[in-house]
């Protein structure tokens, strides 16, 4: 029977479900799209890992070649690469000079890469014009060729066949490269990419002892040897070594985590779409049923039972969902297929686009769930009224039994634990719906409040506030899907907005006070004094500050091995590569001592460190405790004397390790340097110190924070999309329920009519009940966004906290805009209807 009735009402129209079918299609879509995306990319790395690593395995030093022995147990076991890199300063350079060509181009840093003839093991690099590597890169005429990218041509002023001066060396740029197949994954890098030959690196004079190089070795196995078992037998051979070893299956781990965090995010945001919406889809529910309540009564009356009628609605409403469902997953799994090509360019990896049924599964199963648990209150609701007070009285007039209301919570309970279930990050799932249960508990108070105090507002001398103010509580009211709707994009919009005006104030009252001109490194020990000198003569210069720098990588931790994982994630940093470590007998500026005692200046003990608070307790070490570290194959174990409180956000220069002098003076070693400049000076510093020292590469720091604050734009307009999602279903839900409401809008229209009112009267009426509704849920929207920003910055950024008014007030205007616009759009309709045929038919 209840198939039939299903059966029957579906053949009758299906008008009212516009809304959820499109709320649904929304959330569905954005879970599946950021599934398949993930799982794309997934594949991609999987598939293409080798090229990605550059080999099956590499071994990897700093400062150093990996030793010997290594090189032969690689090429023993397969063909083997290697692969050089380095930051360098380039100038464009004139034909046939071996000098700068002097022109207006100031220089420019660049990602220097050297390899070998072996190079690319995997994968292919493409050129533009197409040609062999080994051509491009090969000496003619005793010049050595070069492959960049556009950026480093575009800032020099240059183009293909133009010459580049690297240090001592002349290269020229014989094509563009246009993929790399192993390049790095990072957040930013400091400049573009300059590909020359390994048999070049030496012509450049810039290969000195302590300078900042990096040397790889990569291998490609001959069958049929597995990888991680070699990893593991250089490892055993090497036991302590100061290389790294890893192999092809942890290849780009930066990628990964990458996609990890934006698979979570994007799936929050399909969550936060198919949440919003599901109010639209309960709301579509019961303004359907409302319309059926003449059906549903006769059928009551001729012995349809409670539980018959919810079977045979709950299956429209469920087959309903199913198409929602099906076109929603048509939509997320084609995406990546239509934007394949821009994607391949914003990814490092190609994407290997295709269906994969657990996202698609997963973002159904979240469809499915959220419009039963969104329909099973009005579903419920339909028969507990009886028919007497459905035929004369609205369906919202019915109060659910407390086996109803169990069977409602059930259903929310099921949809929080199947987002807990299937979402990467369980623990991030978990607290995402509390936070969403919390806000909903918030918009339901604040919808109560708002209709309480609605009824006392009844003044005797403004009948049209008076009837704003009753239409906000009456039967059939919009308060509670108006709060609900905009709430929520509102509230994630103020937040991401707050959270990213403090960063900028941070930036804008921190950094220009502080910030010096320039880092430059790569400073031999022998250039130290010249390079001051240099410096201090230059005009426009009022600040030097120089130190030597060594780099070291820490192998125990109070004695015992290092566990990255027993350190917190976001101090893993220290101990997953090597660290700038210096010496000086007195303690740093505004670096204050808040631990233990600074050695004296003539210390001549046992080796001892001073190390940052803020390591500190992430390591879990005290003063007295002791670190080890490797620097450059030698084992150094020194006791922390002291902690000192360093603020890094002053970018000045700060070391997270200091050694009191008479320990490293002896290591190879070179010296980095801060220099302070009037702005219009910077240039002209640059200028003197690339001329005067070649090997010496320059950091500007304004390039720094421009790619930073690009970066931070780049997450607040991520965070906007949170939010447009969210409003769009927002949007669709308030105009479905405007609309649910028209007929109860018409016919009070009328009858104010009759009783003497205006068209003025009405519209007047009509718009301050929308002002008050936007109103409302702007300043609820407010209030939880404020929360929220407050607790992004001082939890997540861990940044001091500022309330910036502007925003939230802006947001709640915008709130007021949209309600207005949208409560408004169909008021003609209620306006042009005639008293006489409405009241007739009552």
């Amino acid at each position: 029977m209840s198939l039939r009735i299903a059966r029957r009402e579906l053949r009758q129209g299906l008008s009212r479900f516009g809304v959820f079918v499109a709320c649904l299609v929304l959330g569905v879509a954005c879970i599946a799209l950021v599934g398949s995306l993930a799982a794309g990319v997934e594949a991609g790395i999987s598939r293409d890992a080798r090229a990605i690593l550059g080999g099956d395995v590499e071994v990897s030093q700093s400062f150093q070649v990996p030793p010997q022995a290594v090189r032969a147990m690689l090429e023993a076991a397969g063909k083997v690469s290697e692969v050089a890199t380095m930051r360098v300063m380039t100038r464009a350079a004139a034909p046939g000079a071996s000098a700068p060509s002097g022109g207006e181009a100031a220089p420019v840093l660049a990602e220097l890469k050297a390899v070998d003839a072996n190079w690319p093991l995997y994968g292919h690099a493409e050129l533009a014009p197409a040609m062999p590597l080994a051509a491009a890169l090969e000496k003619r005429d005793g010049t050595w060729g070069a492959v960049c990218e556009d950026a480093l041509l575009a800032r020099l002023g240059l183009a293909v066949g133009d010459f580049v001066q690297v240090g001592e060396a002349k290269l020229q740029i014989r094509a563009v490269l246009t993929r790399e197949p192993d390049r790095a994954v990072s957040v930013f890098t400091l400049g573009p990419r300059l590909l020359v030959s390994l048999d070049a690196l030496p012509a450049t004079g810039l290969v000195l002892p302590g300078s900042l190089v990096r040397r790889e070795y990569r291998v490609r196995l001959t069958p049929p040897q597995d990888a991680h078992a070699f990893v593991q037998k250089i490892e055993d051979r090497f036991a302590d070594a100061p290389f790294r070893v890893r192999d092809y299956t942890s290849a780009g781990p930066r990628l990964k985590q990458f996609i990890d965090a934006l698979h979570l995010y994007l799936t929050f945001v399909g969550l936060a779409a198919i949440l919003v919406g599901g109010l639209g889809m309960g709301n579509a529910v019961a303004s359907f049923l409302e319309d059926k309540r003449p059906s549903i009564a006769v059928m009551k009356c001729l012995g349809a039972t409670p539980g018959l009628l919810f079977r045979a609605y709950l299956l429209q409403i469920m087959v309903l969902a199913a198409v929602g469902v099906l076109l929603g997953l048509a939509l997320g799994a084609g995406l990546p297929w239509l934007l394949r090509g821009q994607l391949a360019r914003l990814l490092p990896v190609p994407l290997a686009a295709g269906l994969y049924p657990r996202p698609l599964l997963t973002a159904a199963g979240f469809g499915l769930l959220t419009a039963l648990a969104f329909s099973l209150r009005p579903l419920l609701a339909a028969g507990t009224v009886p028919a007497a007070g459905l035929f004369r009285g609205y369906l919202d007039g019915g109060a659910l039994s407390r086996r109803g209301r169990a069977v409602t919570l059930l259903g929310a309970v099921g949809l929080a634990a199947y987002a807990v279930a299937v979402t990467p990050d369980r623990r991030m799932a978990f607290f995402f719906t509390l936070a969403a249960a919390a806000a909903f508990a918030v918009f339901k108070l604040a919808a109560m409040a708002i209709r309480r105090v609605s009824r006392l507002v009844r003044p005797e001398n403004a009948p049209r506030l008076r009837l704003a103010a009753s239409a906000l509580h009456r039967p059939g009211n919009a308060t509670d899907a108006v709060v609900f709707a905009l709430g929520l994009g509102l509230t994630v919009l103020v937040a991401v907005n707050l959270a990213g005006g403090n960063f900028a104030q941070r930036i804008a009252a921190t950094i220009p006070a502080h910030a010096p001109s320039y880092f430059f490194i790569d400073i031999q020990p022998s250039q130290a004094k010249a390079f001051d000198t240099l410096v201090r003569s230059l005009p426009g210069v009022h600040g030097l500050t120089r130190q030597p720098m060594l780099r070291a990588r820490i192998t125990r931790i109070a004695g015992k091995p290092v566990n990255p994982e027993a350190i917190p994630k976001d101090y893993r940093w220290t101990v997953n590569s090597d660290r700038g470590v210096t010496y000086m007998a007195t303690p740093p500026e505004n670096n204050p001592v808040v631990a233990g005692k600074w050695w004296p200046a003539n210390y001549k003990g046992p080796p001892v460190i001073s190390l940052t608070e803020d390591i500190a307790r992430a390591f879990g070490v005290h003063v007295g405790d002791t670190l080890s570290m490797n620097l450059m194959g030698r084992e150094i174990t020194a006791r922390i004397a002291n902690l000192r409180r360093v603020e890094w956000a002053s970018l000045a220069m700060n070391f997270a390790i200091i050694f009191p002098p008479g320990v490293l003076e002896h290591a190879p070693q070179t010296h980095i340097a801060t220099v302070y400049a009037d702005e219009d000076a910077e240039a002209g510093v640059l200028k003197a110190v690339s001329a005067a020292f070649p090997n010496v590469s320059a950091i500007r720091i304004k390039e720094v924070l421009t790619r930073v604050g690009g970066l931070m734009q780049d997450i607040a307009t991520a965070g906007n999309a949170v939010a447009a999602v969210a409003l769009a279903a927002g949007l669709l839900v308030l105009s479905a329920t405007l609309r649910a409401a028209a007929d109860r809008r018409i016919y009070e229209a009328v009858v104010l009519k009759v009783v003497g009112a205006t068209r003025g009267d009405i519209l007047a009426s009509l718009a301050m009940e929308n002002l008050f509704l936007g109103l409302a849920a702007g300043v609820v929207a407010g209030g939880l966004g404020t929360a929220l920003g407050y607790a992004v910055v001082t939890r997540v950024m861990k940044q001091e906290w500022t309330f910036l008014p502007a925003t939230v007030l802006l947001t709640v205007l915008g709130s007021v805009v949209l309600t207005l616009a949208v409560g408004l759009l169909g008021v003609r309709r209620v306006l042009g209807q005639k008293a006489a045929p409405i009241l007739r038919n009552e």
